[in-house]
């Protein structure tokens, strides 16, 4: 070898190693060490095959071939025969006739043909990321000892070059996934309401996993795990589904505490659900603050994708767990809200109680007694009836805010009267006044749900009818029990009942009295047919 053809080839070394030093792009920096590979060995071909971390080639890089060679080959190399003593060999493999060896299982149609070998792993710290190999000795020759040892150490330099360039990606891709999780716990902190940080919890995994679609399985009021945020084409027909039994991997990831991985999501049946036979690699993530399981964030990947990496499932996992932890933190805090405003009620209703009612009622007693005097004018006595009868009223409305102060928001739903409540509020706002409620009797605690929920939607199709056709300018509604018995009466000072006929929706109102065992009745309020009266009776047995 002349003096300066060997330095031409030690220069392209020198070039590859600086180029690795300087941590530039990795595919760059590997083409310069298959070009000084092939030069430096003096060979017509070489390649280089980068492993992916779920065992596939991530990247290979090859010269010597033309242009209209590469296209007319069939298929790349799949790490088969010969390439494949290459991964797991603990040295160079030297071959002079890569054509007549036992390992061989051929080439590809349309590549040219090769028969002087040498490979060499491409390893580090014991992982081997790849294959290195160049074919056919310039001369006709057979590679020498020599040339292991060169591709030996171009093999090591390889090395360097992939596990730097993994070691950049890994500390960009959790950078990433850090900002998310510090995105999304500002966002919870800052107050942003539910629906809120579930789409941007959607967003930034989708953008930071690489993923095609996103679900967010939490549970709901009722127990149910239900589909709250379906982001993606793949995906965005699950919004709003049940997850029952048949997303038992979901299930398995929230009962577990542990990620769970599947290769071929689409591929395992459901062909009903809308784009799921779209659906490949899944990734489930649990969203579980300590002890306490909240849900799920299922990530998909189409099929034919690339796989889920260590990398994915480590970052990912964190990402799941600060998000649990800030949503339950968040949690705590709207607890704590909330328990100082309960306080604040029972401090309100307490006063209320104390203080208002009792001067009030001992103004009543002093305005009756004032009354009964054998001297007070028949006038004075029908105005002091009327300040005694207004005093009881105003009574009775404190006593309804004292018990609406004391109901909490989560009992809306299951109290009795705290529903009437809510209905008759809603009346209010269409009436223009708030129609007045007295109740008599533990109707919260003895009245079935089955038959409460009639009943609300009774007095709703009542303070509806009173809406739309009473023309009414008070409205009272009366809830008793007796004996085995709830009661309803709704009762308003309007146009009266139409002649001829029913308001509309009164045959539901009876019909829902009657499929409890109860009744129905309507009727005018006075003689000339004004004002209506409805009465709804239920058996609460």
């Amino acid at each position: 070898m002349s003096e300066s053809l060997r330095w031409d080839r030690e220069g392209e070394v020198i070039e590859a190693v600086t180029a690795v030093a300087a941590g530039e792009d990795l595919r760059s920096t590997l083409e310069r060490l298959v070009r000084g590979a092939v030069e430096y060995l003096d060979a017509q071909y070489a390649a280089l095959g980068v492993l992916s971390d779920t065992g596939g080639l991530a990247d290979f890089i090859h010269v010597g071939m033309t242009p209209s060679e590469v296209a007319g080959i069939d298929h790349s190399p799949e790490g088969l025969g010969v390439l494949g003593l290459i991964e797991h060999a603990s040295a160079p493999v030297r071959i002079d006739d890569v054509m007549t060896h036992p390992a061989s299982v051929g080439f590809p149609a349309g590549h040219p043909p090769m028969h002087t070998f040498i490979g060499a792993p491409i390893r580090l710290h014991g992982r081997t990321f790849g294959n290195f190999y160049v074919t056919q000795k310039r001369g006709g020759g057979p590679f020498t000892d020599e040339d292991e040892r060169n591709l030996s150490a171009f093999a090591a330099v390889a090395g360097i070059a992939v596990e730097n360039s993994r070691v950049y990606e890994r500390a960009q891709r959790r950078e990433r996934w850090l900002r998310a999780s510090t995105e999304v716990t500002t966002s919870i902190l800052s107050g942003a309401d539910a629906r809120s940080v579930l789409d941007l919890v959607a967003k930034r995994a989708r953008e930071c996993a690489r993923a095609d679609g996103v679900a967010i399985i939490l549970e709901d009021e009722a127990g149910r795990m239900v589909v709250e945020v379906a982001l993606g084409e793949t995906v965005e027909g699950f919004q709003g589904m049940v997850a029952n039994e048949s997303w038992k991997y979901s299930m398995q990831a929230q009962q577990t505490g542990k990620p769970v991985v599947i290769d071929d999501l689409g591929g395992l049946g459901r062909s009903d659900d809308p784009g799921y036979q779209r659906l490949g690699n899944a990734l489930l993530l649990p969203l579980n603050a300590g002890e306490r399981p909240m849900g799920t964030i299922a990530l998909s990947r189409e099929r034919g994708d690339t796989h889920w990496d260590e990398q994915d499932v480590e970052f990912a996992s964190s990402f799941a767990g600060q998000t649990a932890l800030a949503l339950m933190l968040s949690g705590a805090q709207s607890e704590q809200e909330r328990l100082a405003v309960y306080v604040d009620r029972d401090r309100i209703a307490r006063d209320l109680h104390d203080l208002v009612i009792q001067r009030l009622f001992a103004t009543g007693l002093g305005l009756q007694a004032v009354r009964r005097h054998p001297e007070a004018p028949d006038e004075v006595s029908e105005r002091l009836d009327t300040a005694i009868d207004e005093l009881d009223a105003t009574v009775r409305e404190i006593r309804q805010t004292i018990f609406a102060l004391n109901t909490a928001e989560g009992d809306v739903v299951s109290r009795l009267r705290a529903r009437v409540l809510r209905e008759i509020a809603v009346a209010g706002t269409n009436l223009g006044f708030e129609p007045h409620l007295r109740t008599e009797g533990p109707v919260d605690s003895v009245v079935p749900d089955a038959v409460a929920d009639q009943l609300v939607a009774a007095l709703r199709e009542a303070l509806s009818n009173v809406v739309r056709h009473a023309h009414a300018s008070s409205v009272n509604i009366h809830l008793q029990l007796t004996g085995d018995d709830v009661v309803l009466t709704v009762t308003d000072d309007g146009v009266g009942v139409f002649p001829g006929g029913r308001r509309s929706g009164t045959e539901n109102i009876a019909q829902r009295a009657a499929a409890l065992g109860g009744s129905c009745t309507i009727e005018p309020v006075r003689a000339d047919g004004s004002g209506t009266k409805v009465t709804w009776r239920a058996s609460i047995l």
